[in-house]
C-alpha cells in the first residue's frame, strides 16, 4: 500500500450537501489537494461563501445549487457538472422531526427516501457510466450509525440509510466484478459535531455533554476528521477497499457504552 500524499490535481469532485458541516469540510479538503470542488445544496448564498473560502486559499470551486428531492433535479445537476471523478453523496434529510413509524405522513417518508436514497442512486446512475468510460472513479455514500443501530421514532432516516449502505455494497461488487476501475463505499457517521446534530437534539439538550458520556471516544467527531477519511478513501492508497461500509463513529456501534467512570475501577470486577 502506498503512503504517498494524495494528489487530486485535475480531478473533479462533486459534494452534495456542501453548504455546511461534513459536506463543506470535505469539499475544502479535496480542493486543498488540487481538485476542483463542485458544491451543491439548496442555498446558493451559503455555497458561494464556501466557494469563496476555497478560492481564497488558492483552490478551485464551482457552485451548482440544486434541490435533490426529485430525480429530475438530480439528473439536471449531473448534466450541468459534466465529468465527475469523485462523487460524495452527503446530502440527507436532517430535520429534527421525530414521529412513530405508524404515523401516516407520506410527505415526510417520501422526502426522506428522496434525499437519503434516491438522490444518491440517481447521481450514481448518471455519473458512474462516465467514470467507467475513463476507467476510474470513486463514489462515497455518507451513511449513519442509525442504519446499524436504528433510532426509535426516526424510522425513515434509519431505514433509507440502511438501503444506502446496501446499495453501496451491491454497486461496489458489480463494478468490481466488471473490472471498471470504479470503487463504491459507504461511510457511516456517528455523533459528528455539526449544526444538524445540535438541531436534531433540540435546544434543551447539551449534545456535547451527552456524547462525552456515551461515546468511547469521549467526544464528538470533528467534520475535518470525516473529510480526511473521505480523502483517504478516494485516494489510490485505498484501492483495496470497495463495496463496504466503514464506520467513523468513535466506537459507538461497537457495543453498549455509557457514563464512563460511573462503575468504578475497571479492576473492581476482577476480585
Amino acid at each position: 500500500m502506498t503512503t504517498s500524499h494524495p494528489n487530486f490535481a485535475g480531478k473533479r469532485v462533486l459534494v452534495t450537501g456542501a453548504s455546511r458541516g461534513v459536506g463543506a469540510a470535505t469539499a475544502k479538503a479535496f480542493a486543498r489537494l488540487g481538485a476542483t470542488a463542485i458544491l451543491t445544496a439548496r442555498s446558493a448564498d451559503k455555497l458561494e461563501a464556501i466557494a469563496e473560502e476555497i478560492r481564497s486559499e488558492g483552490g478551485c470551486a464551482e457552485v451548482r445549487p440544486a434541490d435533490l428531492s426529485t430525480r429530475e433535479a438530480c439528473r439536471s445537476l449531473a448534466l450541468a457538472c459534466g465529468e465527475v471523478d469523485v462523487l460524495i453523496n452527503n446530502a440527507s434529510e436532517t430535520s429534527s422531526t421525530f414521529q412513530s413509524v405508524l404515523k401516516r405522513d407520506d410527505a415526510f417518508w417520501d422526502l426522506s427516501q428522496a434525499l437519503c436514497f434516491l438522490a444518491p442512486l440517481t447521481l450514481m446512475q448518471e455519473l458512474v457510466p462516465g467514470m467507467i468510460e475513463r476507467g476510474q472513479g470513486v463514489v462515497l455514500n455518507i451513511s449513519s450509525m442509525a442504519a446499524q443501530q436504528p433510532v426509535p421514532y426516526r424510522a425513515p432516516y434509519s431505514i433509507y440509510k440502511g438501503a444506502l449502505e446496501t446499495l453501496s455494497k451491491v454497486a461496489g461488487l458489480e463494478l468490481a466484478a466488471q473490472r471498471t476501475g470504479v470503487r463504491v463505499n459507504a461511510v457511516a457517521l456517528g455523533a459528528t459535531d455539526t449544526e444538524a446534530l445540535a438541531e436534531s437534539c433540540g435546544p434543551d439538550l447539551d449534545v456535547r455533554a451527552v456524547v462525552e458520556k456515551t461515546s468511547p471516544l469521549g467526544r464528538a467527531i470533528a467534520v475535518e476528521e470525516v473529510a480526511d477519511f473521505c480523502v483517504y478513501l478516494a485516494s489510490d492508497s485505498a484501492a483495496p477497499i470497495l463495496g463496504t461500509v466503514l464506520n467513523i463513529d468513535g466506537g459507538m456501534t461497537a457495543g453498549s457504552y455509557s457514563f464512563v467512570g460511573s462503575y468504578g475501577s475497571a479492576d473492581a470486577g476482577a476480585n
